[in-house]
């Protein structure tokens, strides 16, 4: 089955890409060295590290452990997640977290794990748990200053790639990628999780899109992968390898179990002192255990971006295109922008969007997920604000994801909002109050819904 792309649309981008990708290759070496631009996600992500509050860290002989937990009571207006016979519920929140550091200089070594358990009692007397969470370890070897290895591996446990507003993390990007390859920066965590280490780009899989959907189930993913990033005087080069397998649980009917692998390179160089050009290529390809789902692809874009200390903005434009053993090929063009701006240490702003052209996981029913080629197009926009007065600070965070099904007329939007506010009663503790509503709406018969969870209780930060 053959999807046609628009055709104007897709040759005007491809000469986009084509053109900034001829200048790179053509900029002479004129200007003196410079900051290279490093983002930790291709096309979408970043590893400058923003001002947050300073807590101090735990000695564990040469290791600094930083641990943290929140405890405390929510209430859920649709726990499992259904557009009728909604079951609403009182119950404990837990979230444990922790990251550790081992760091010489040279070799450099971050360990993190975090936890969200929500544990409900129904009005009939039952009992429903929830349990998400992350843990993972990268391995960073600076050989030279201009040469940089890295190794990850990560473990994550979840329902969507919207994940909950308690396991988003600030550098760590999810392990549920849209199928380019690629993922929107997740949003900076609230006071209940702590700030990962940066995980490069490179380690990141191309797998299919997970969006919220009714009654869905949980699915578990482990990822590892490896990277090189070499830097010259004005221009950079990131390289690498991933692999990541995916296991959906309580799944029926054709699934997308199995591995995906994913090769990208990323290619800068500042051509102004203000602005640099990019290009992120990546070729990846999945081997589901149902041969039906198999495919593989390639993508490819071109970009400007600059990087200016409390700012830093990217926009891009170019082609996707996926090869599906049952559903042929099928491609199209596609744009993405982001935007991080951090004026003082009081707020930050973080701001993405991405299109993919690829297979997405869908669900028909009831532990039902299949594959379906679908344009994705998806946006995160999140804002920290600290202080004054010195003991609140305030998150928030905003969503969205549009699917729109290529073989079949199937639209699906999902939208996310969390605010979480936090009060310090103490040095290490705190009063935390966190909001979160998720909305699906559908044009398949069963398959929207909406959510409120409102969350109250206590965290402590070592």
């Amino acid at each position: 089955m053959l999807i046609a792309a628009n055709g104007t649309r897709l040759r005007s981008s491809a000469a986009f890409a084509a053109a900034l990708v001829s200048l790179i290759l053509a900029t002479p070496v004129v200007h003196a060295q410079q900051h290279v631009p490093d983002t930790a996600l291709i096309n979408g992500g970043v590893v400058k590290e923003h001002p947050n509050r300073n807590y101090n860290s735990l000695a564990v002989g040469p290791w600094l452990f930083q641990p943290n937990i929140f405890v405390g009571g929510l209430f859920d207006s649709n726990i499992l997640s259904t557009q009728s016979g909604k079951i609403a519920a009182y119950g404990e929140h837990v979230v444990p977290s922790f990251t550790a550091n081992l760091n010489n200089g040279i070799h450099r070594t971050d360990i993190y794990g975090q936890m969200d358990g929500r544990f409900y009692q129904t009005r009939s007397g039952g009992q429903t748990q929830q349990i998400a969470g992350s843990t993972g370890v990268v391995q960073t070897y600076e050989a030279r200053r201009d040469l940089i290895f890295t190794v990850n591996g990560d473990y994550t446990r979840q329902q969507n790639s919207f994940g909950s507003f308690s396991t988003q993390q600030s550098n760590a990007p999810q392990t549920t990628q849209t199928n380019t390859g690629t993922a929107p920066p997740p949003p900076a965590p609230p006071p209940t999780t702590p700030n990962p280490p940066t995980v490069p780009s490179t380690t990141t899989a191309a797998t299919a899109t997970v969006l919220p959907s009714s009654s869905q189930a949980f699915y578990n993913v482990l990822t590892g992968g490896t990277s090189m990033r070499m830097i010259f005087s004005h221009a950079s080069l990131t390289t690498g390898f991933s692999a990541q397998y995916t296991k959906f649980e309580h799944s029926v009917g054709t699934t997308l179990d199995g591995p995906a692998y994913t090769v990208p390179i990323r290619a800068s160089i500042y051509v102004t002192p203000q602005a640099y050009l990019f290009t992120d290529s990546s070729i990846y390809w999945h081997d589901y255990t149902s041969a039906m789902q198999n495919s593989h692809g390639r993508r490819l874009t071109a970009g400007i971006g600059t990087d200016q200390n409390i700012w830093l903005f990217e926009v891009y434009a170019g082609y996707q295109e996926e090869k599906h053993s049952v559903l042929g090929k099928f491609g199209g063009d596609v744009i993405g922008a982001l935007i991080i701006y951090s004026p003082t240490p009081l707020w930050t702003l973080r701001g993405s969007f991405d299109e993919s052209v690829g297979v997405a996981a869908v669900s028909n029913g009831p532990n039902l997920v299949n594959g379906s080629a679908s344009r994705v197009a998806s946006g995160n926009l999140y804002v920290t604000y600290n202080g004054l007065p010195v003991e609140w600070s305030t998150q928030a965070r905003f969503a969205f994801a549009r699917t729109t099904a290529l073989d079949a007329p199937r639209v699906d939007d999902a939208w996310f909002f969390g605010l979480n506010i936090s009060y310090l009663i103490w040095r290490n503790l705190s009063a935390t109050l966190a909001y979160e509503y998720t909305k699906v709406a559908s044009n398949l018969v069963g398959q929207s819904f909406d959510k409120h969870t409102v969350s109250l209780g206590m965290t402590y930060r070592y």
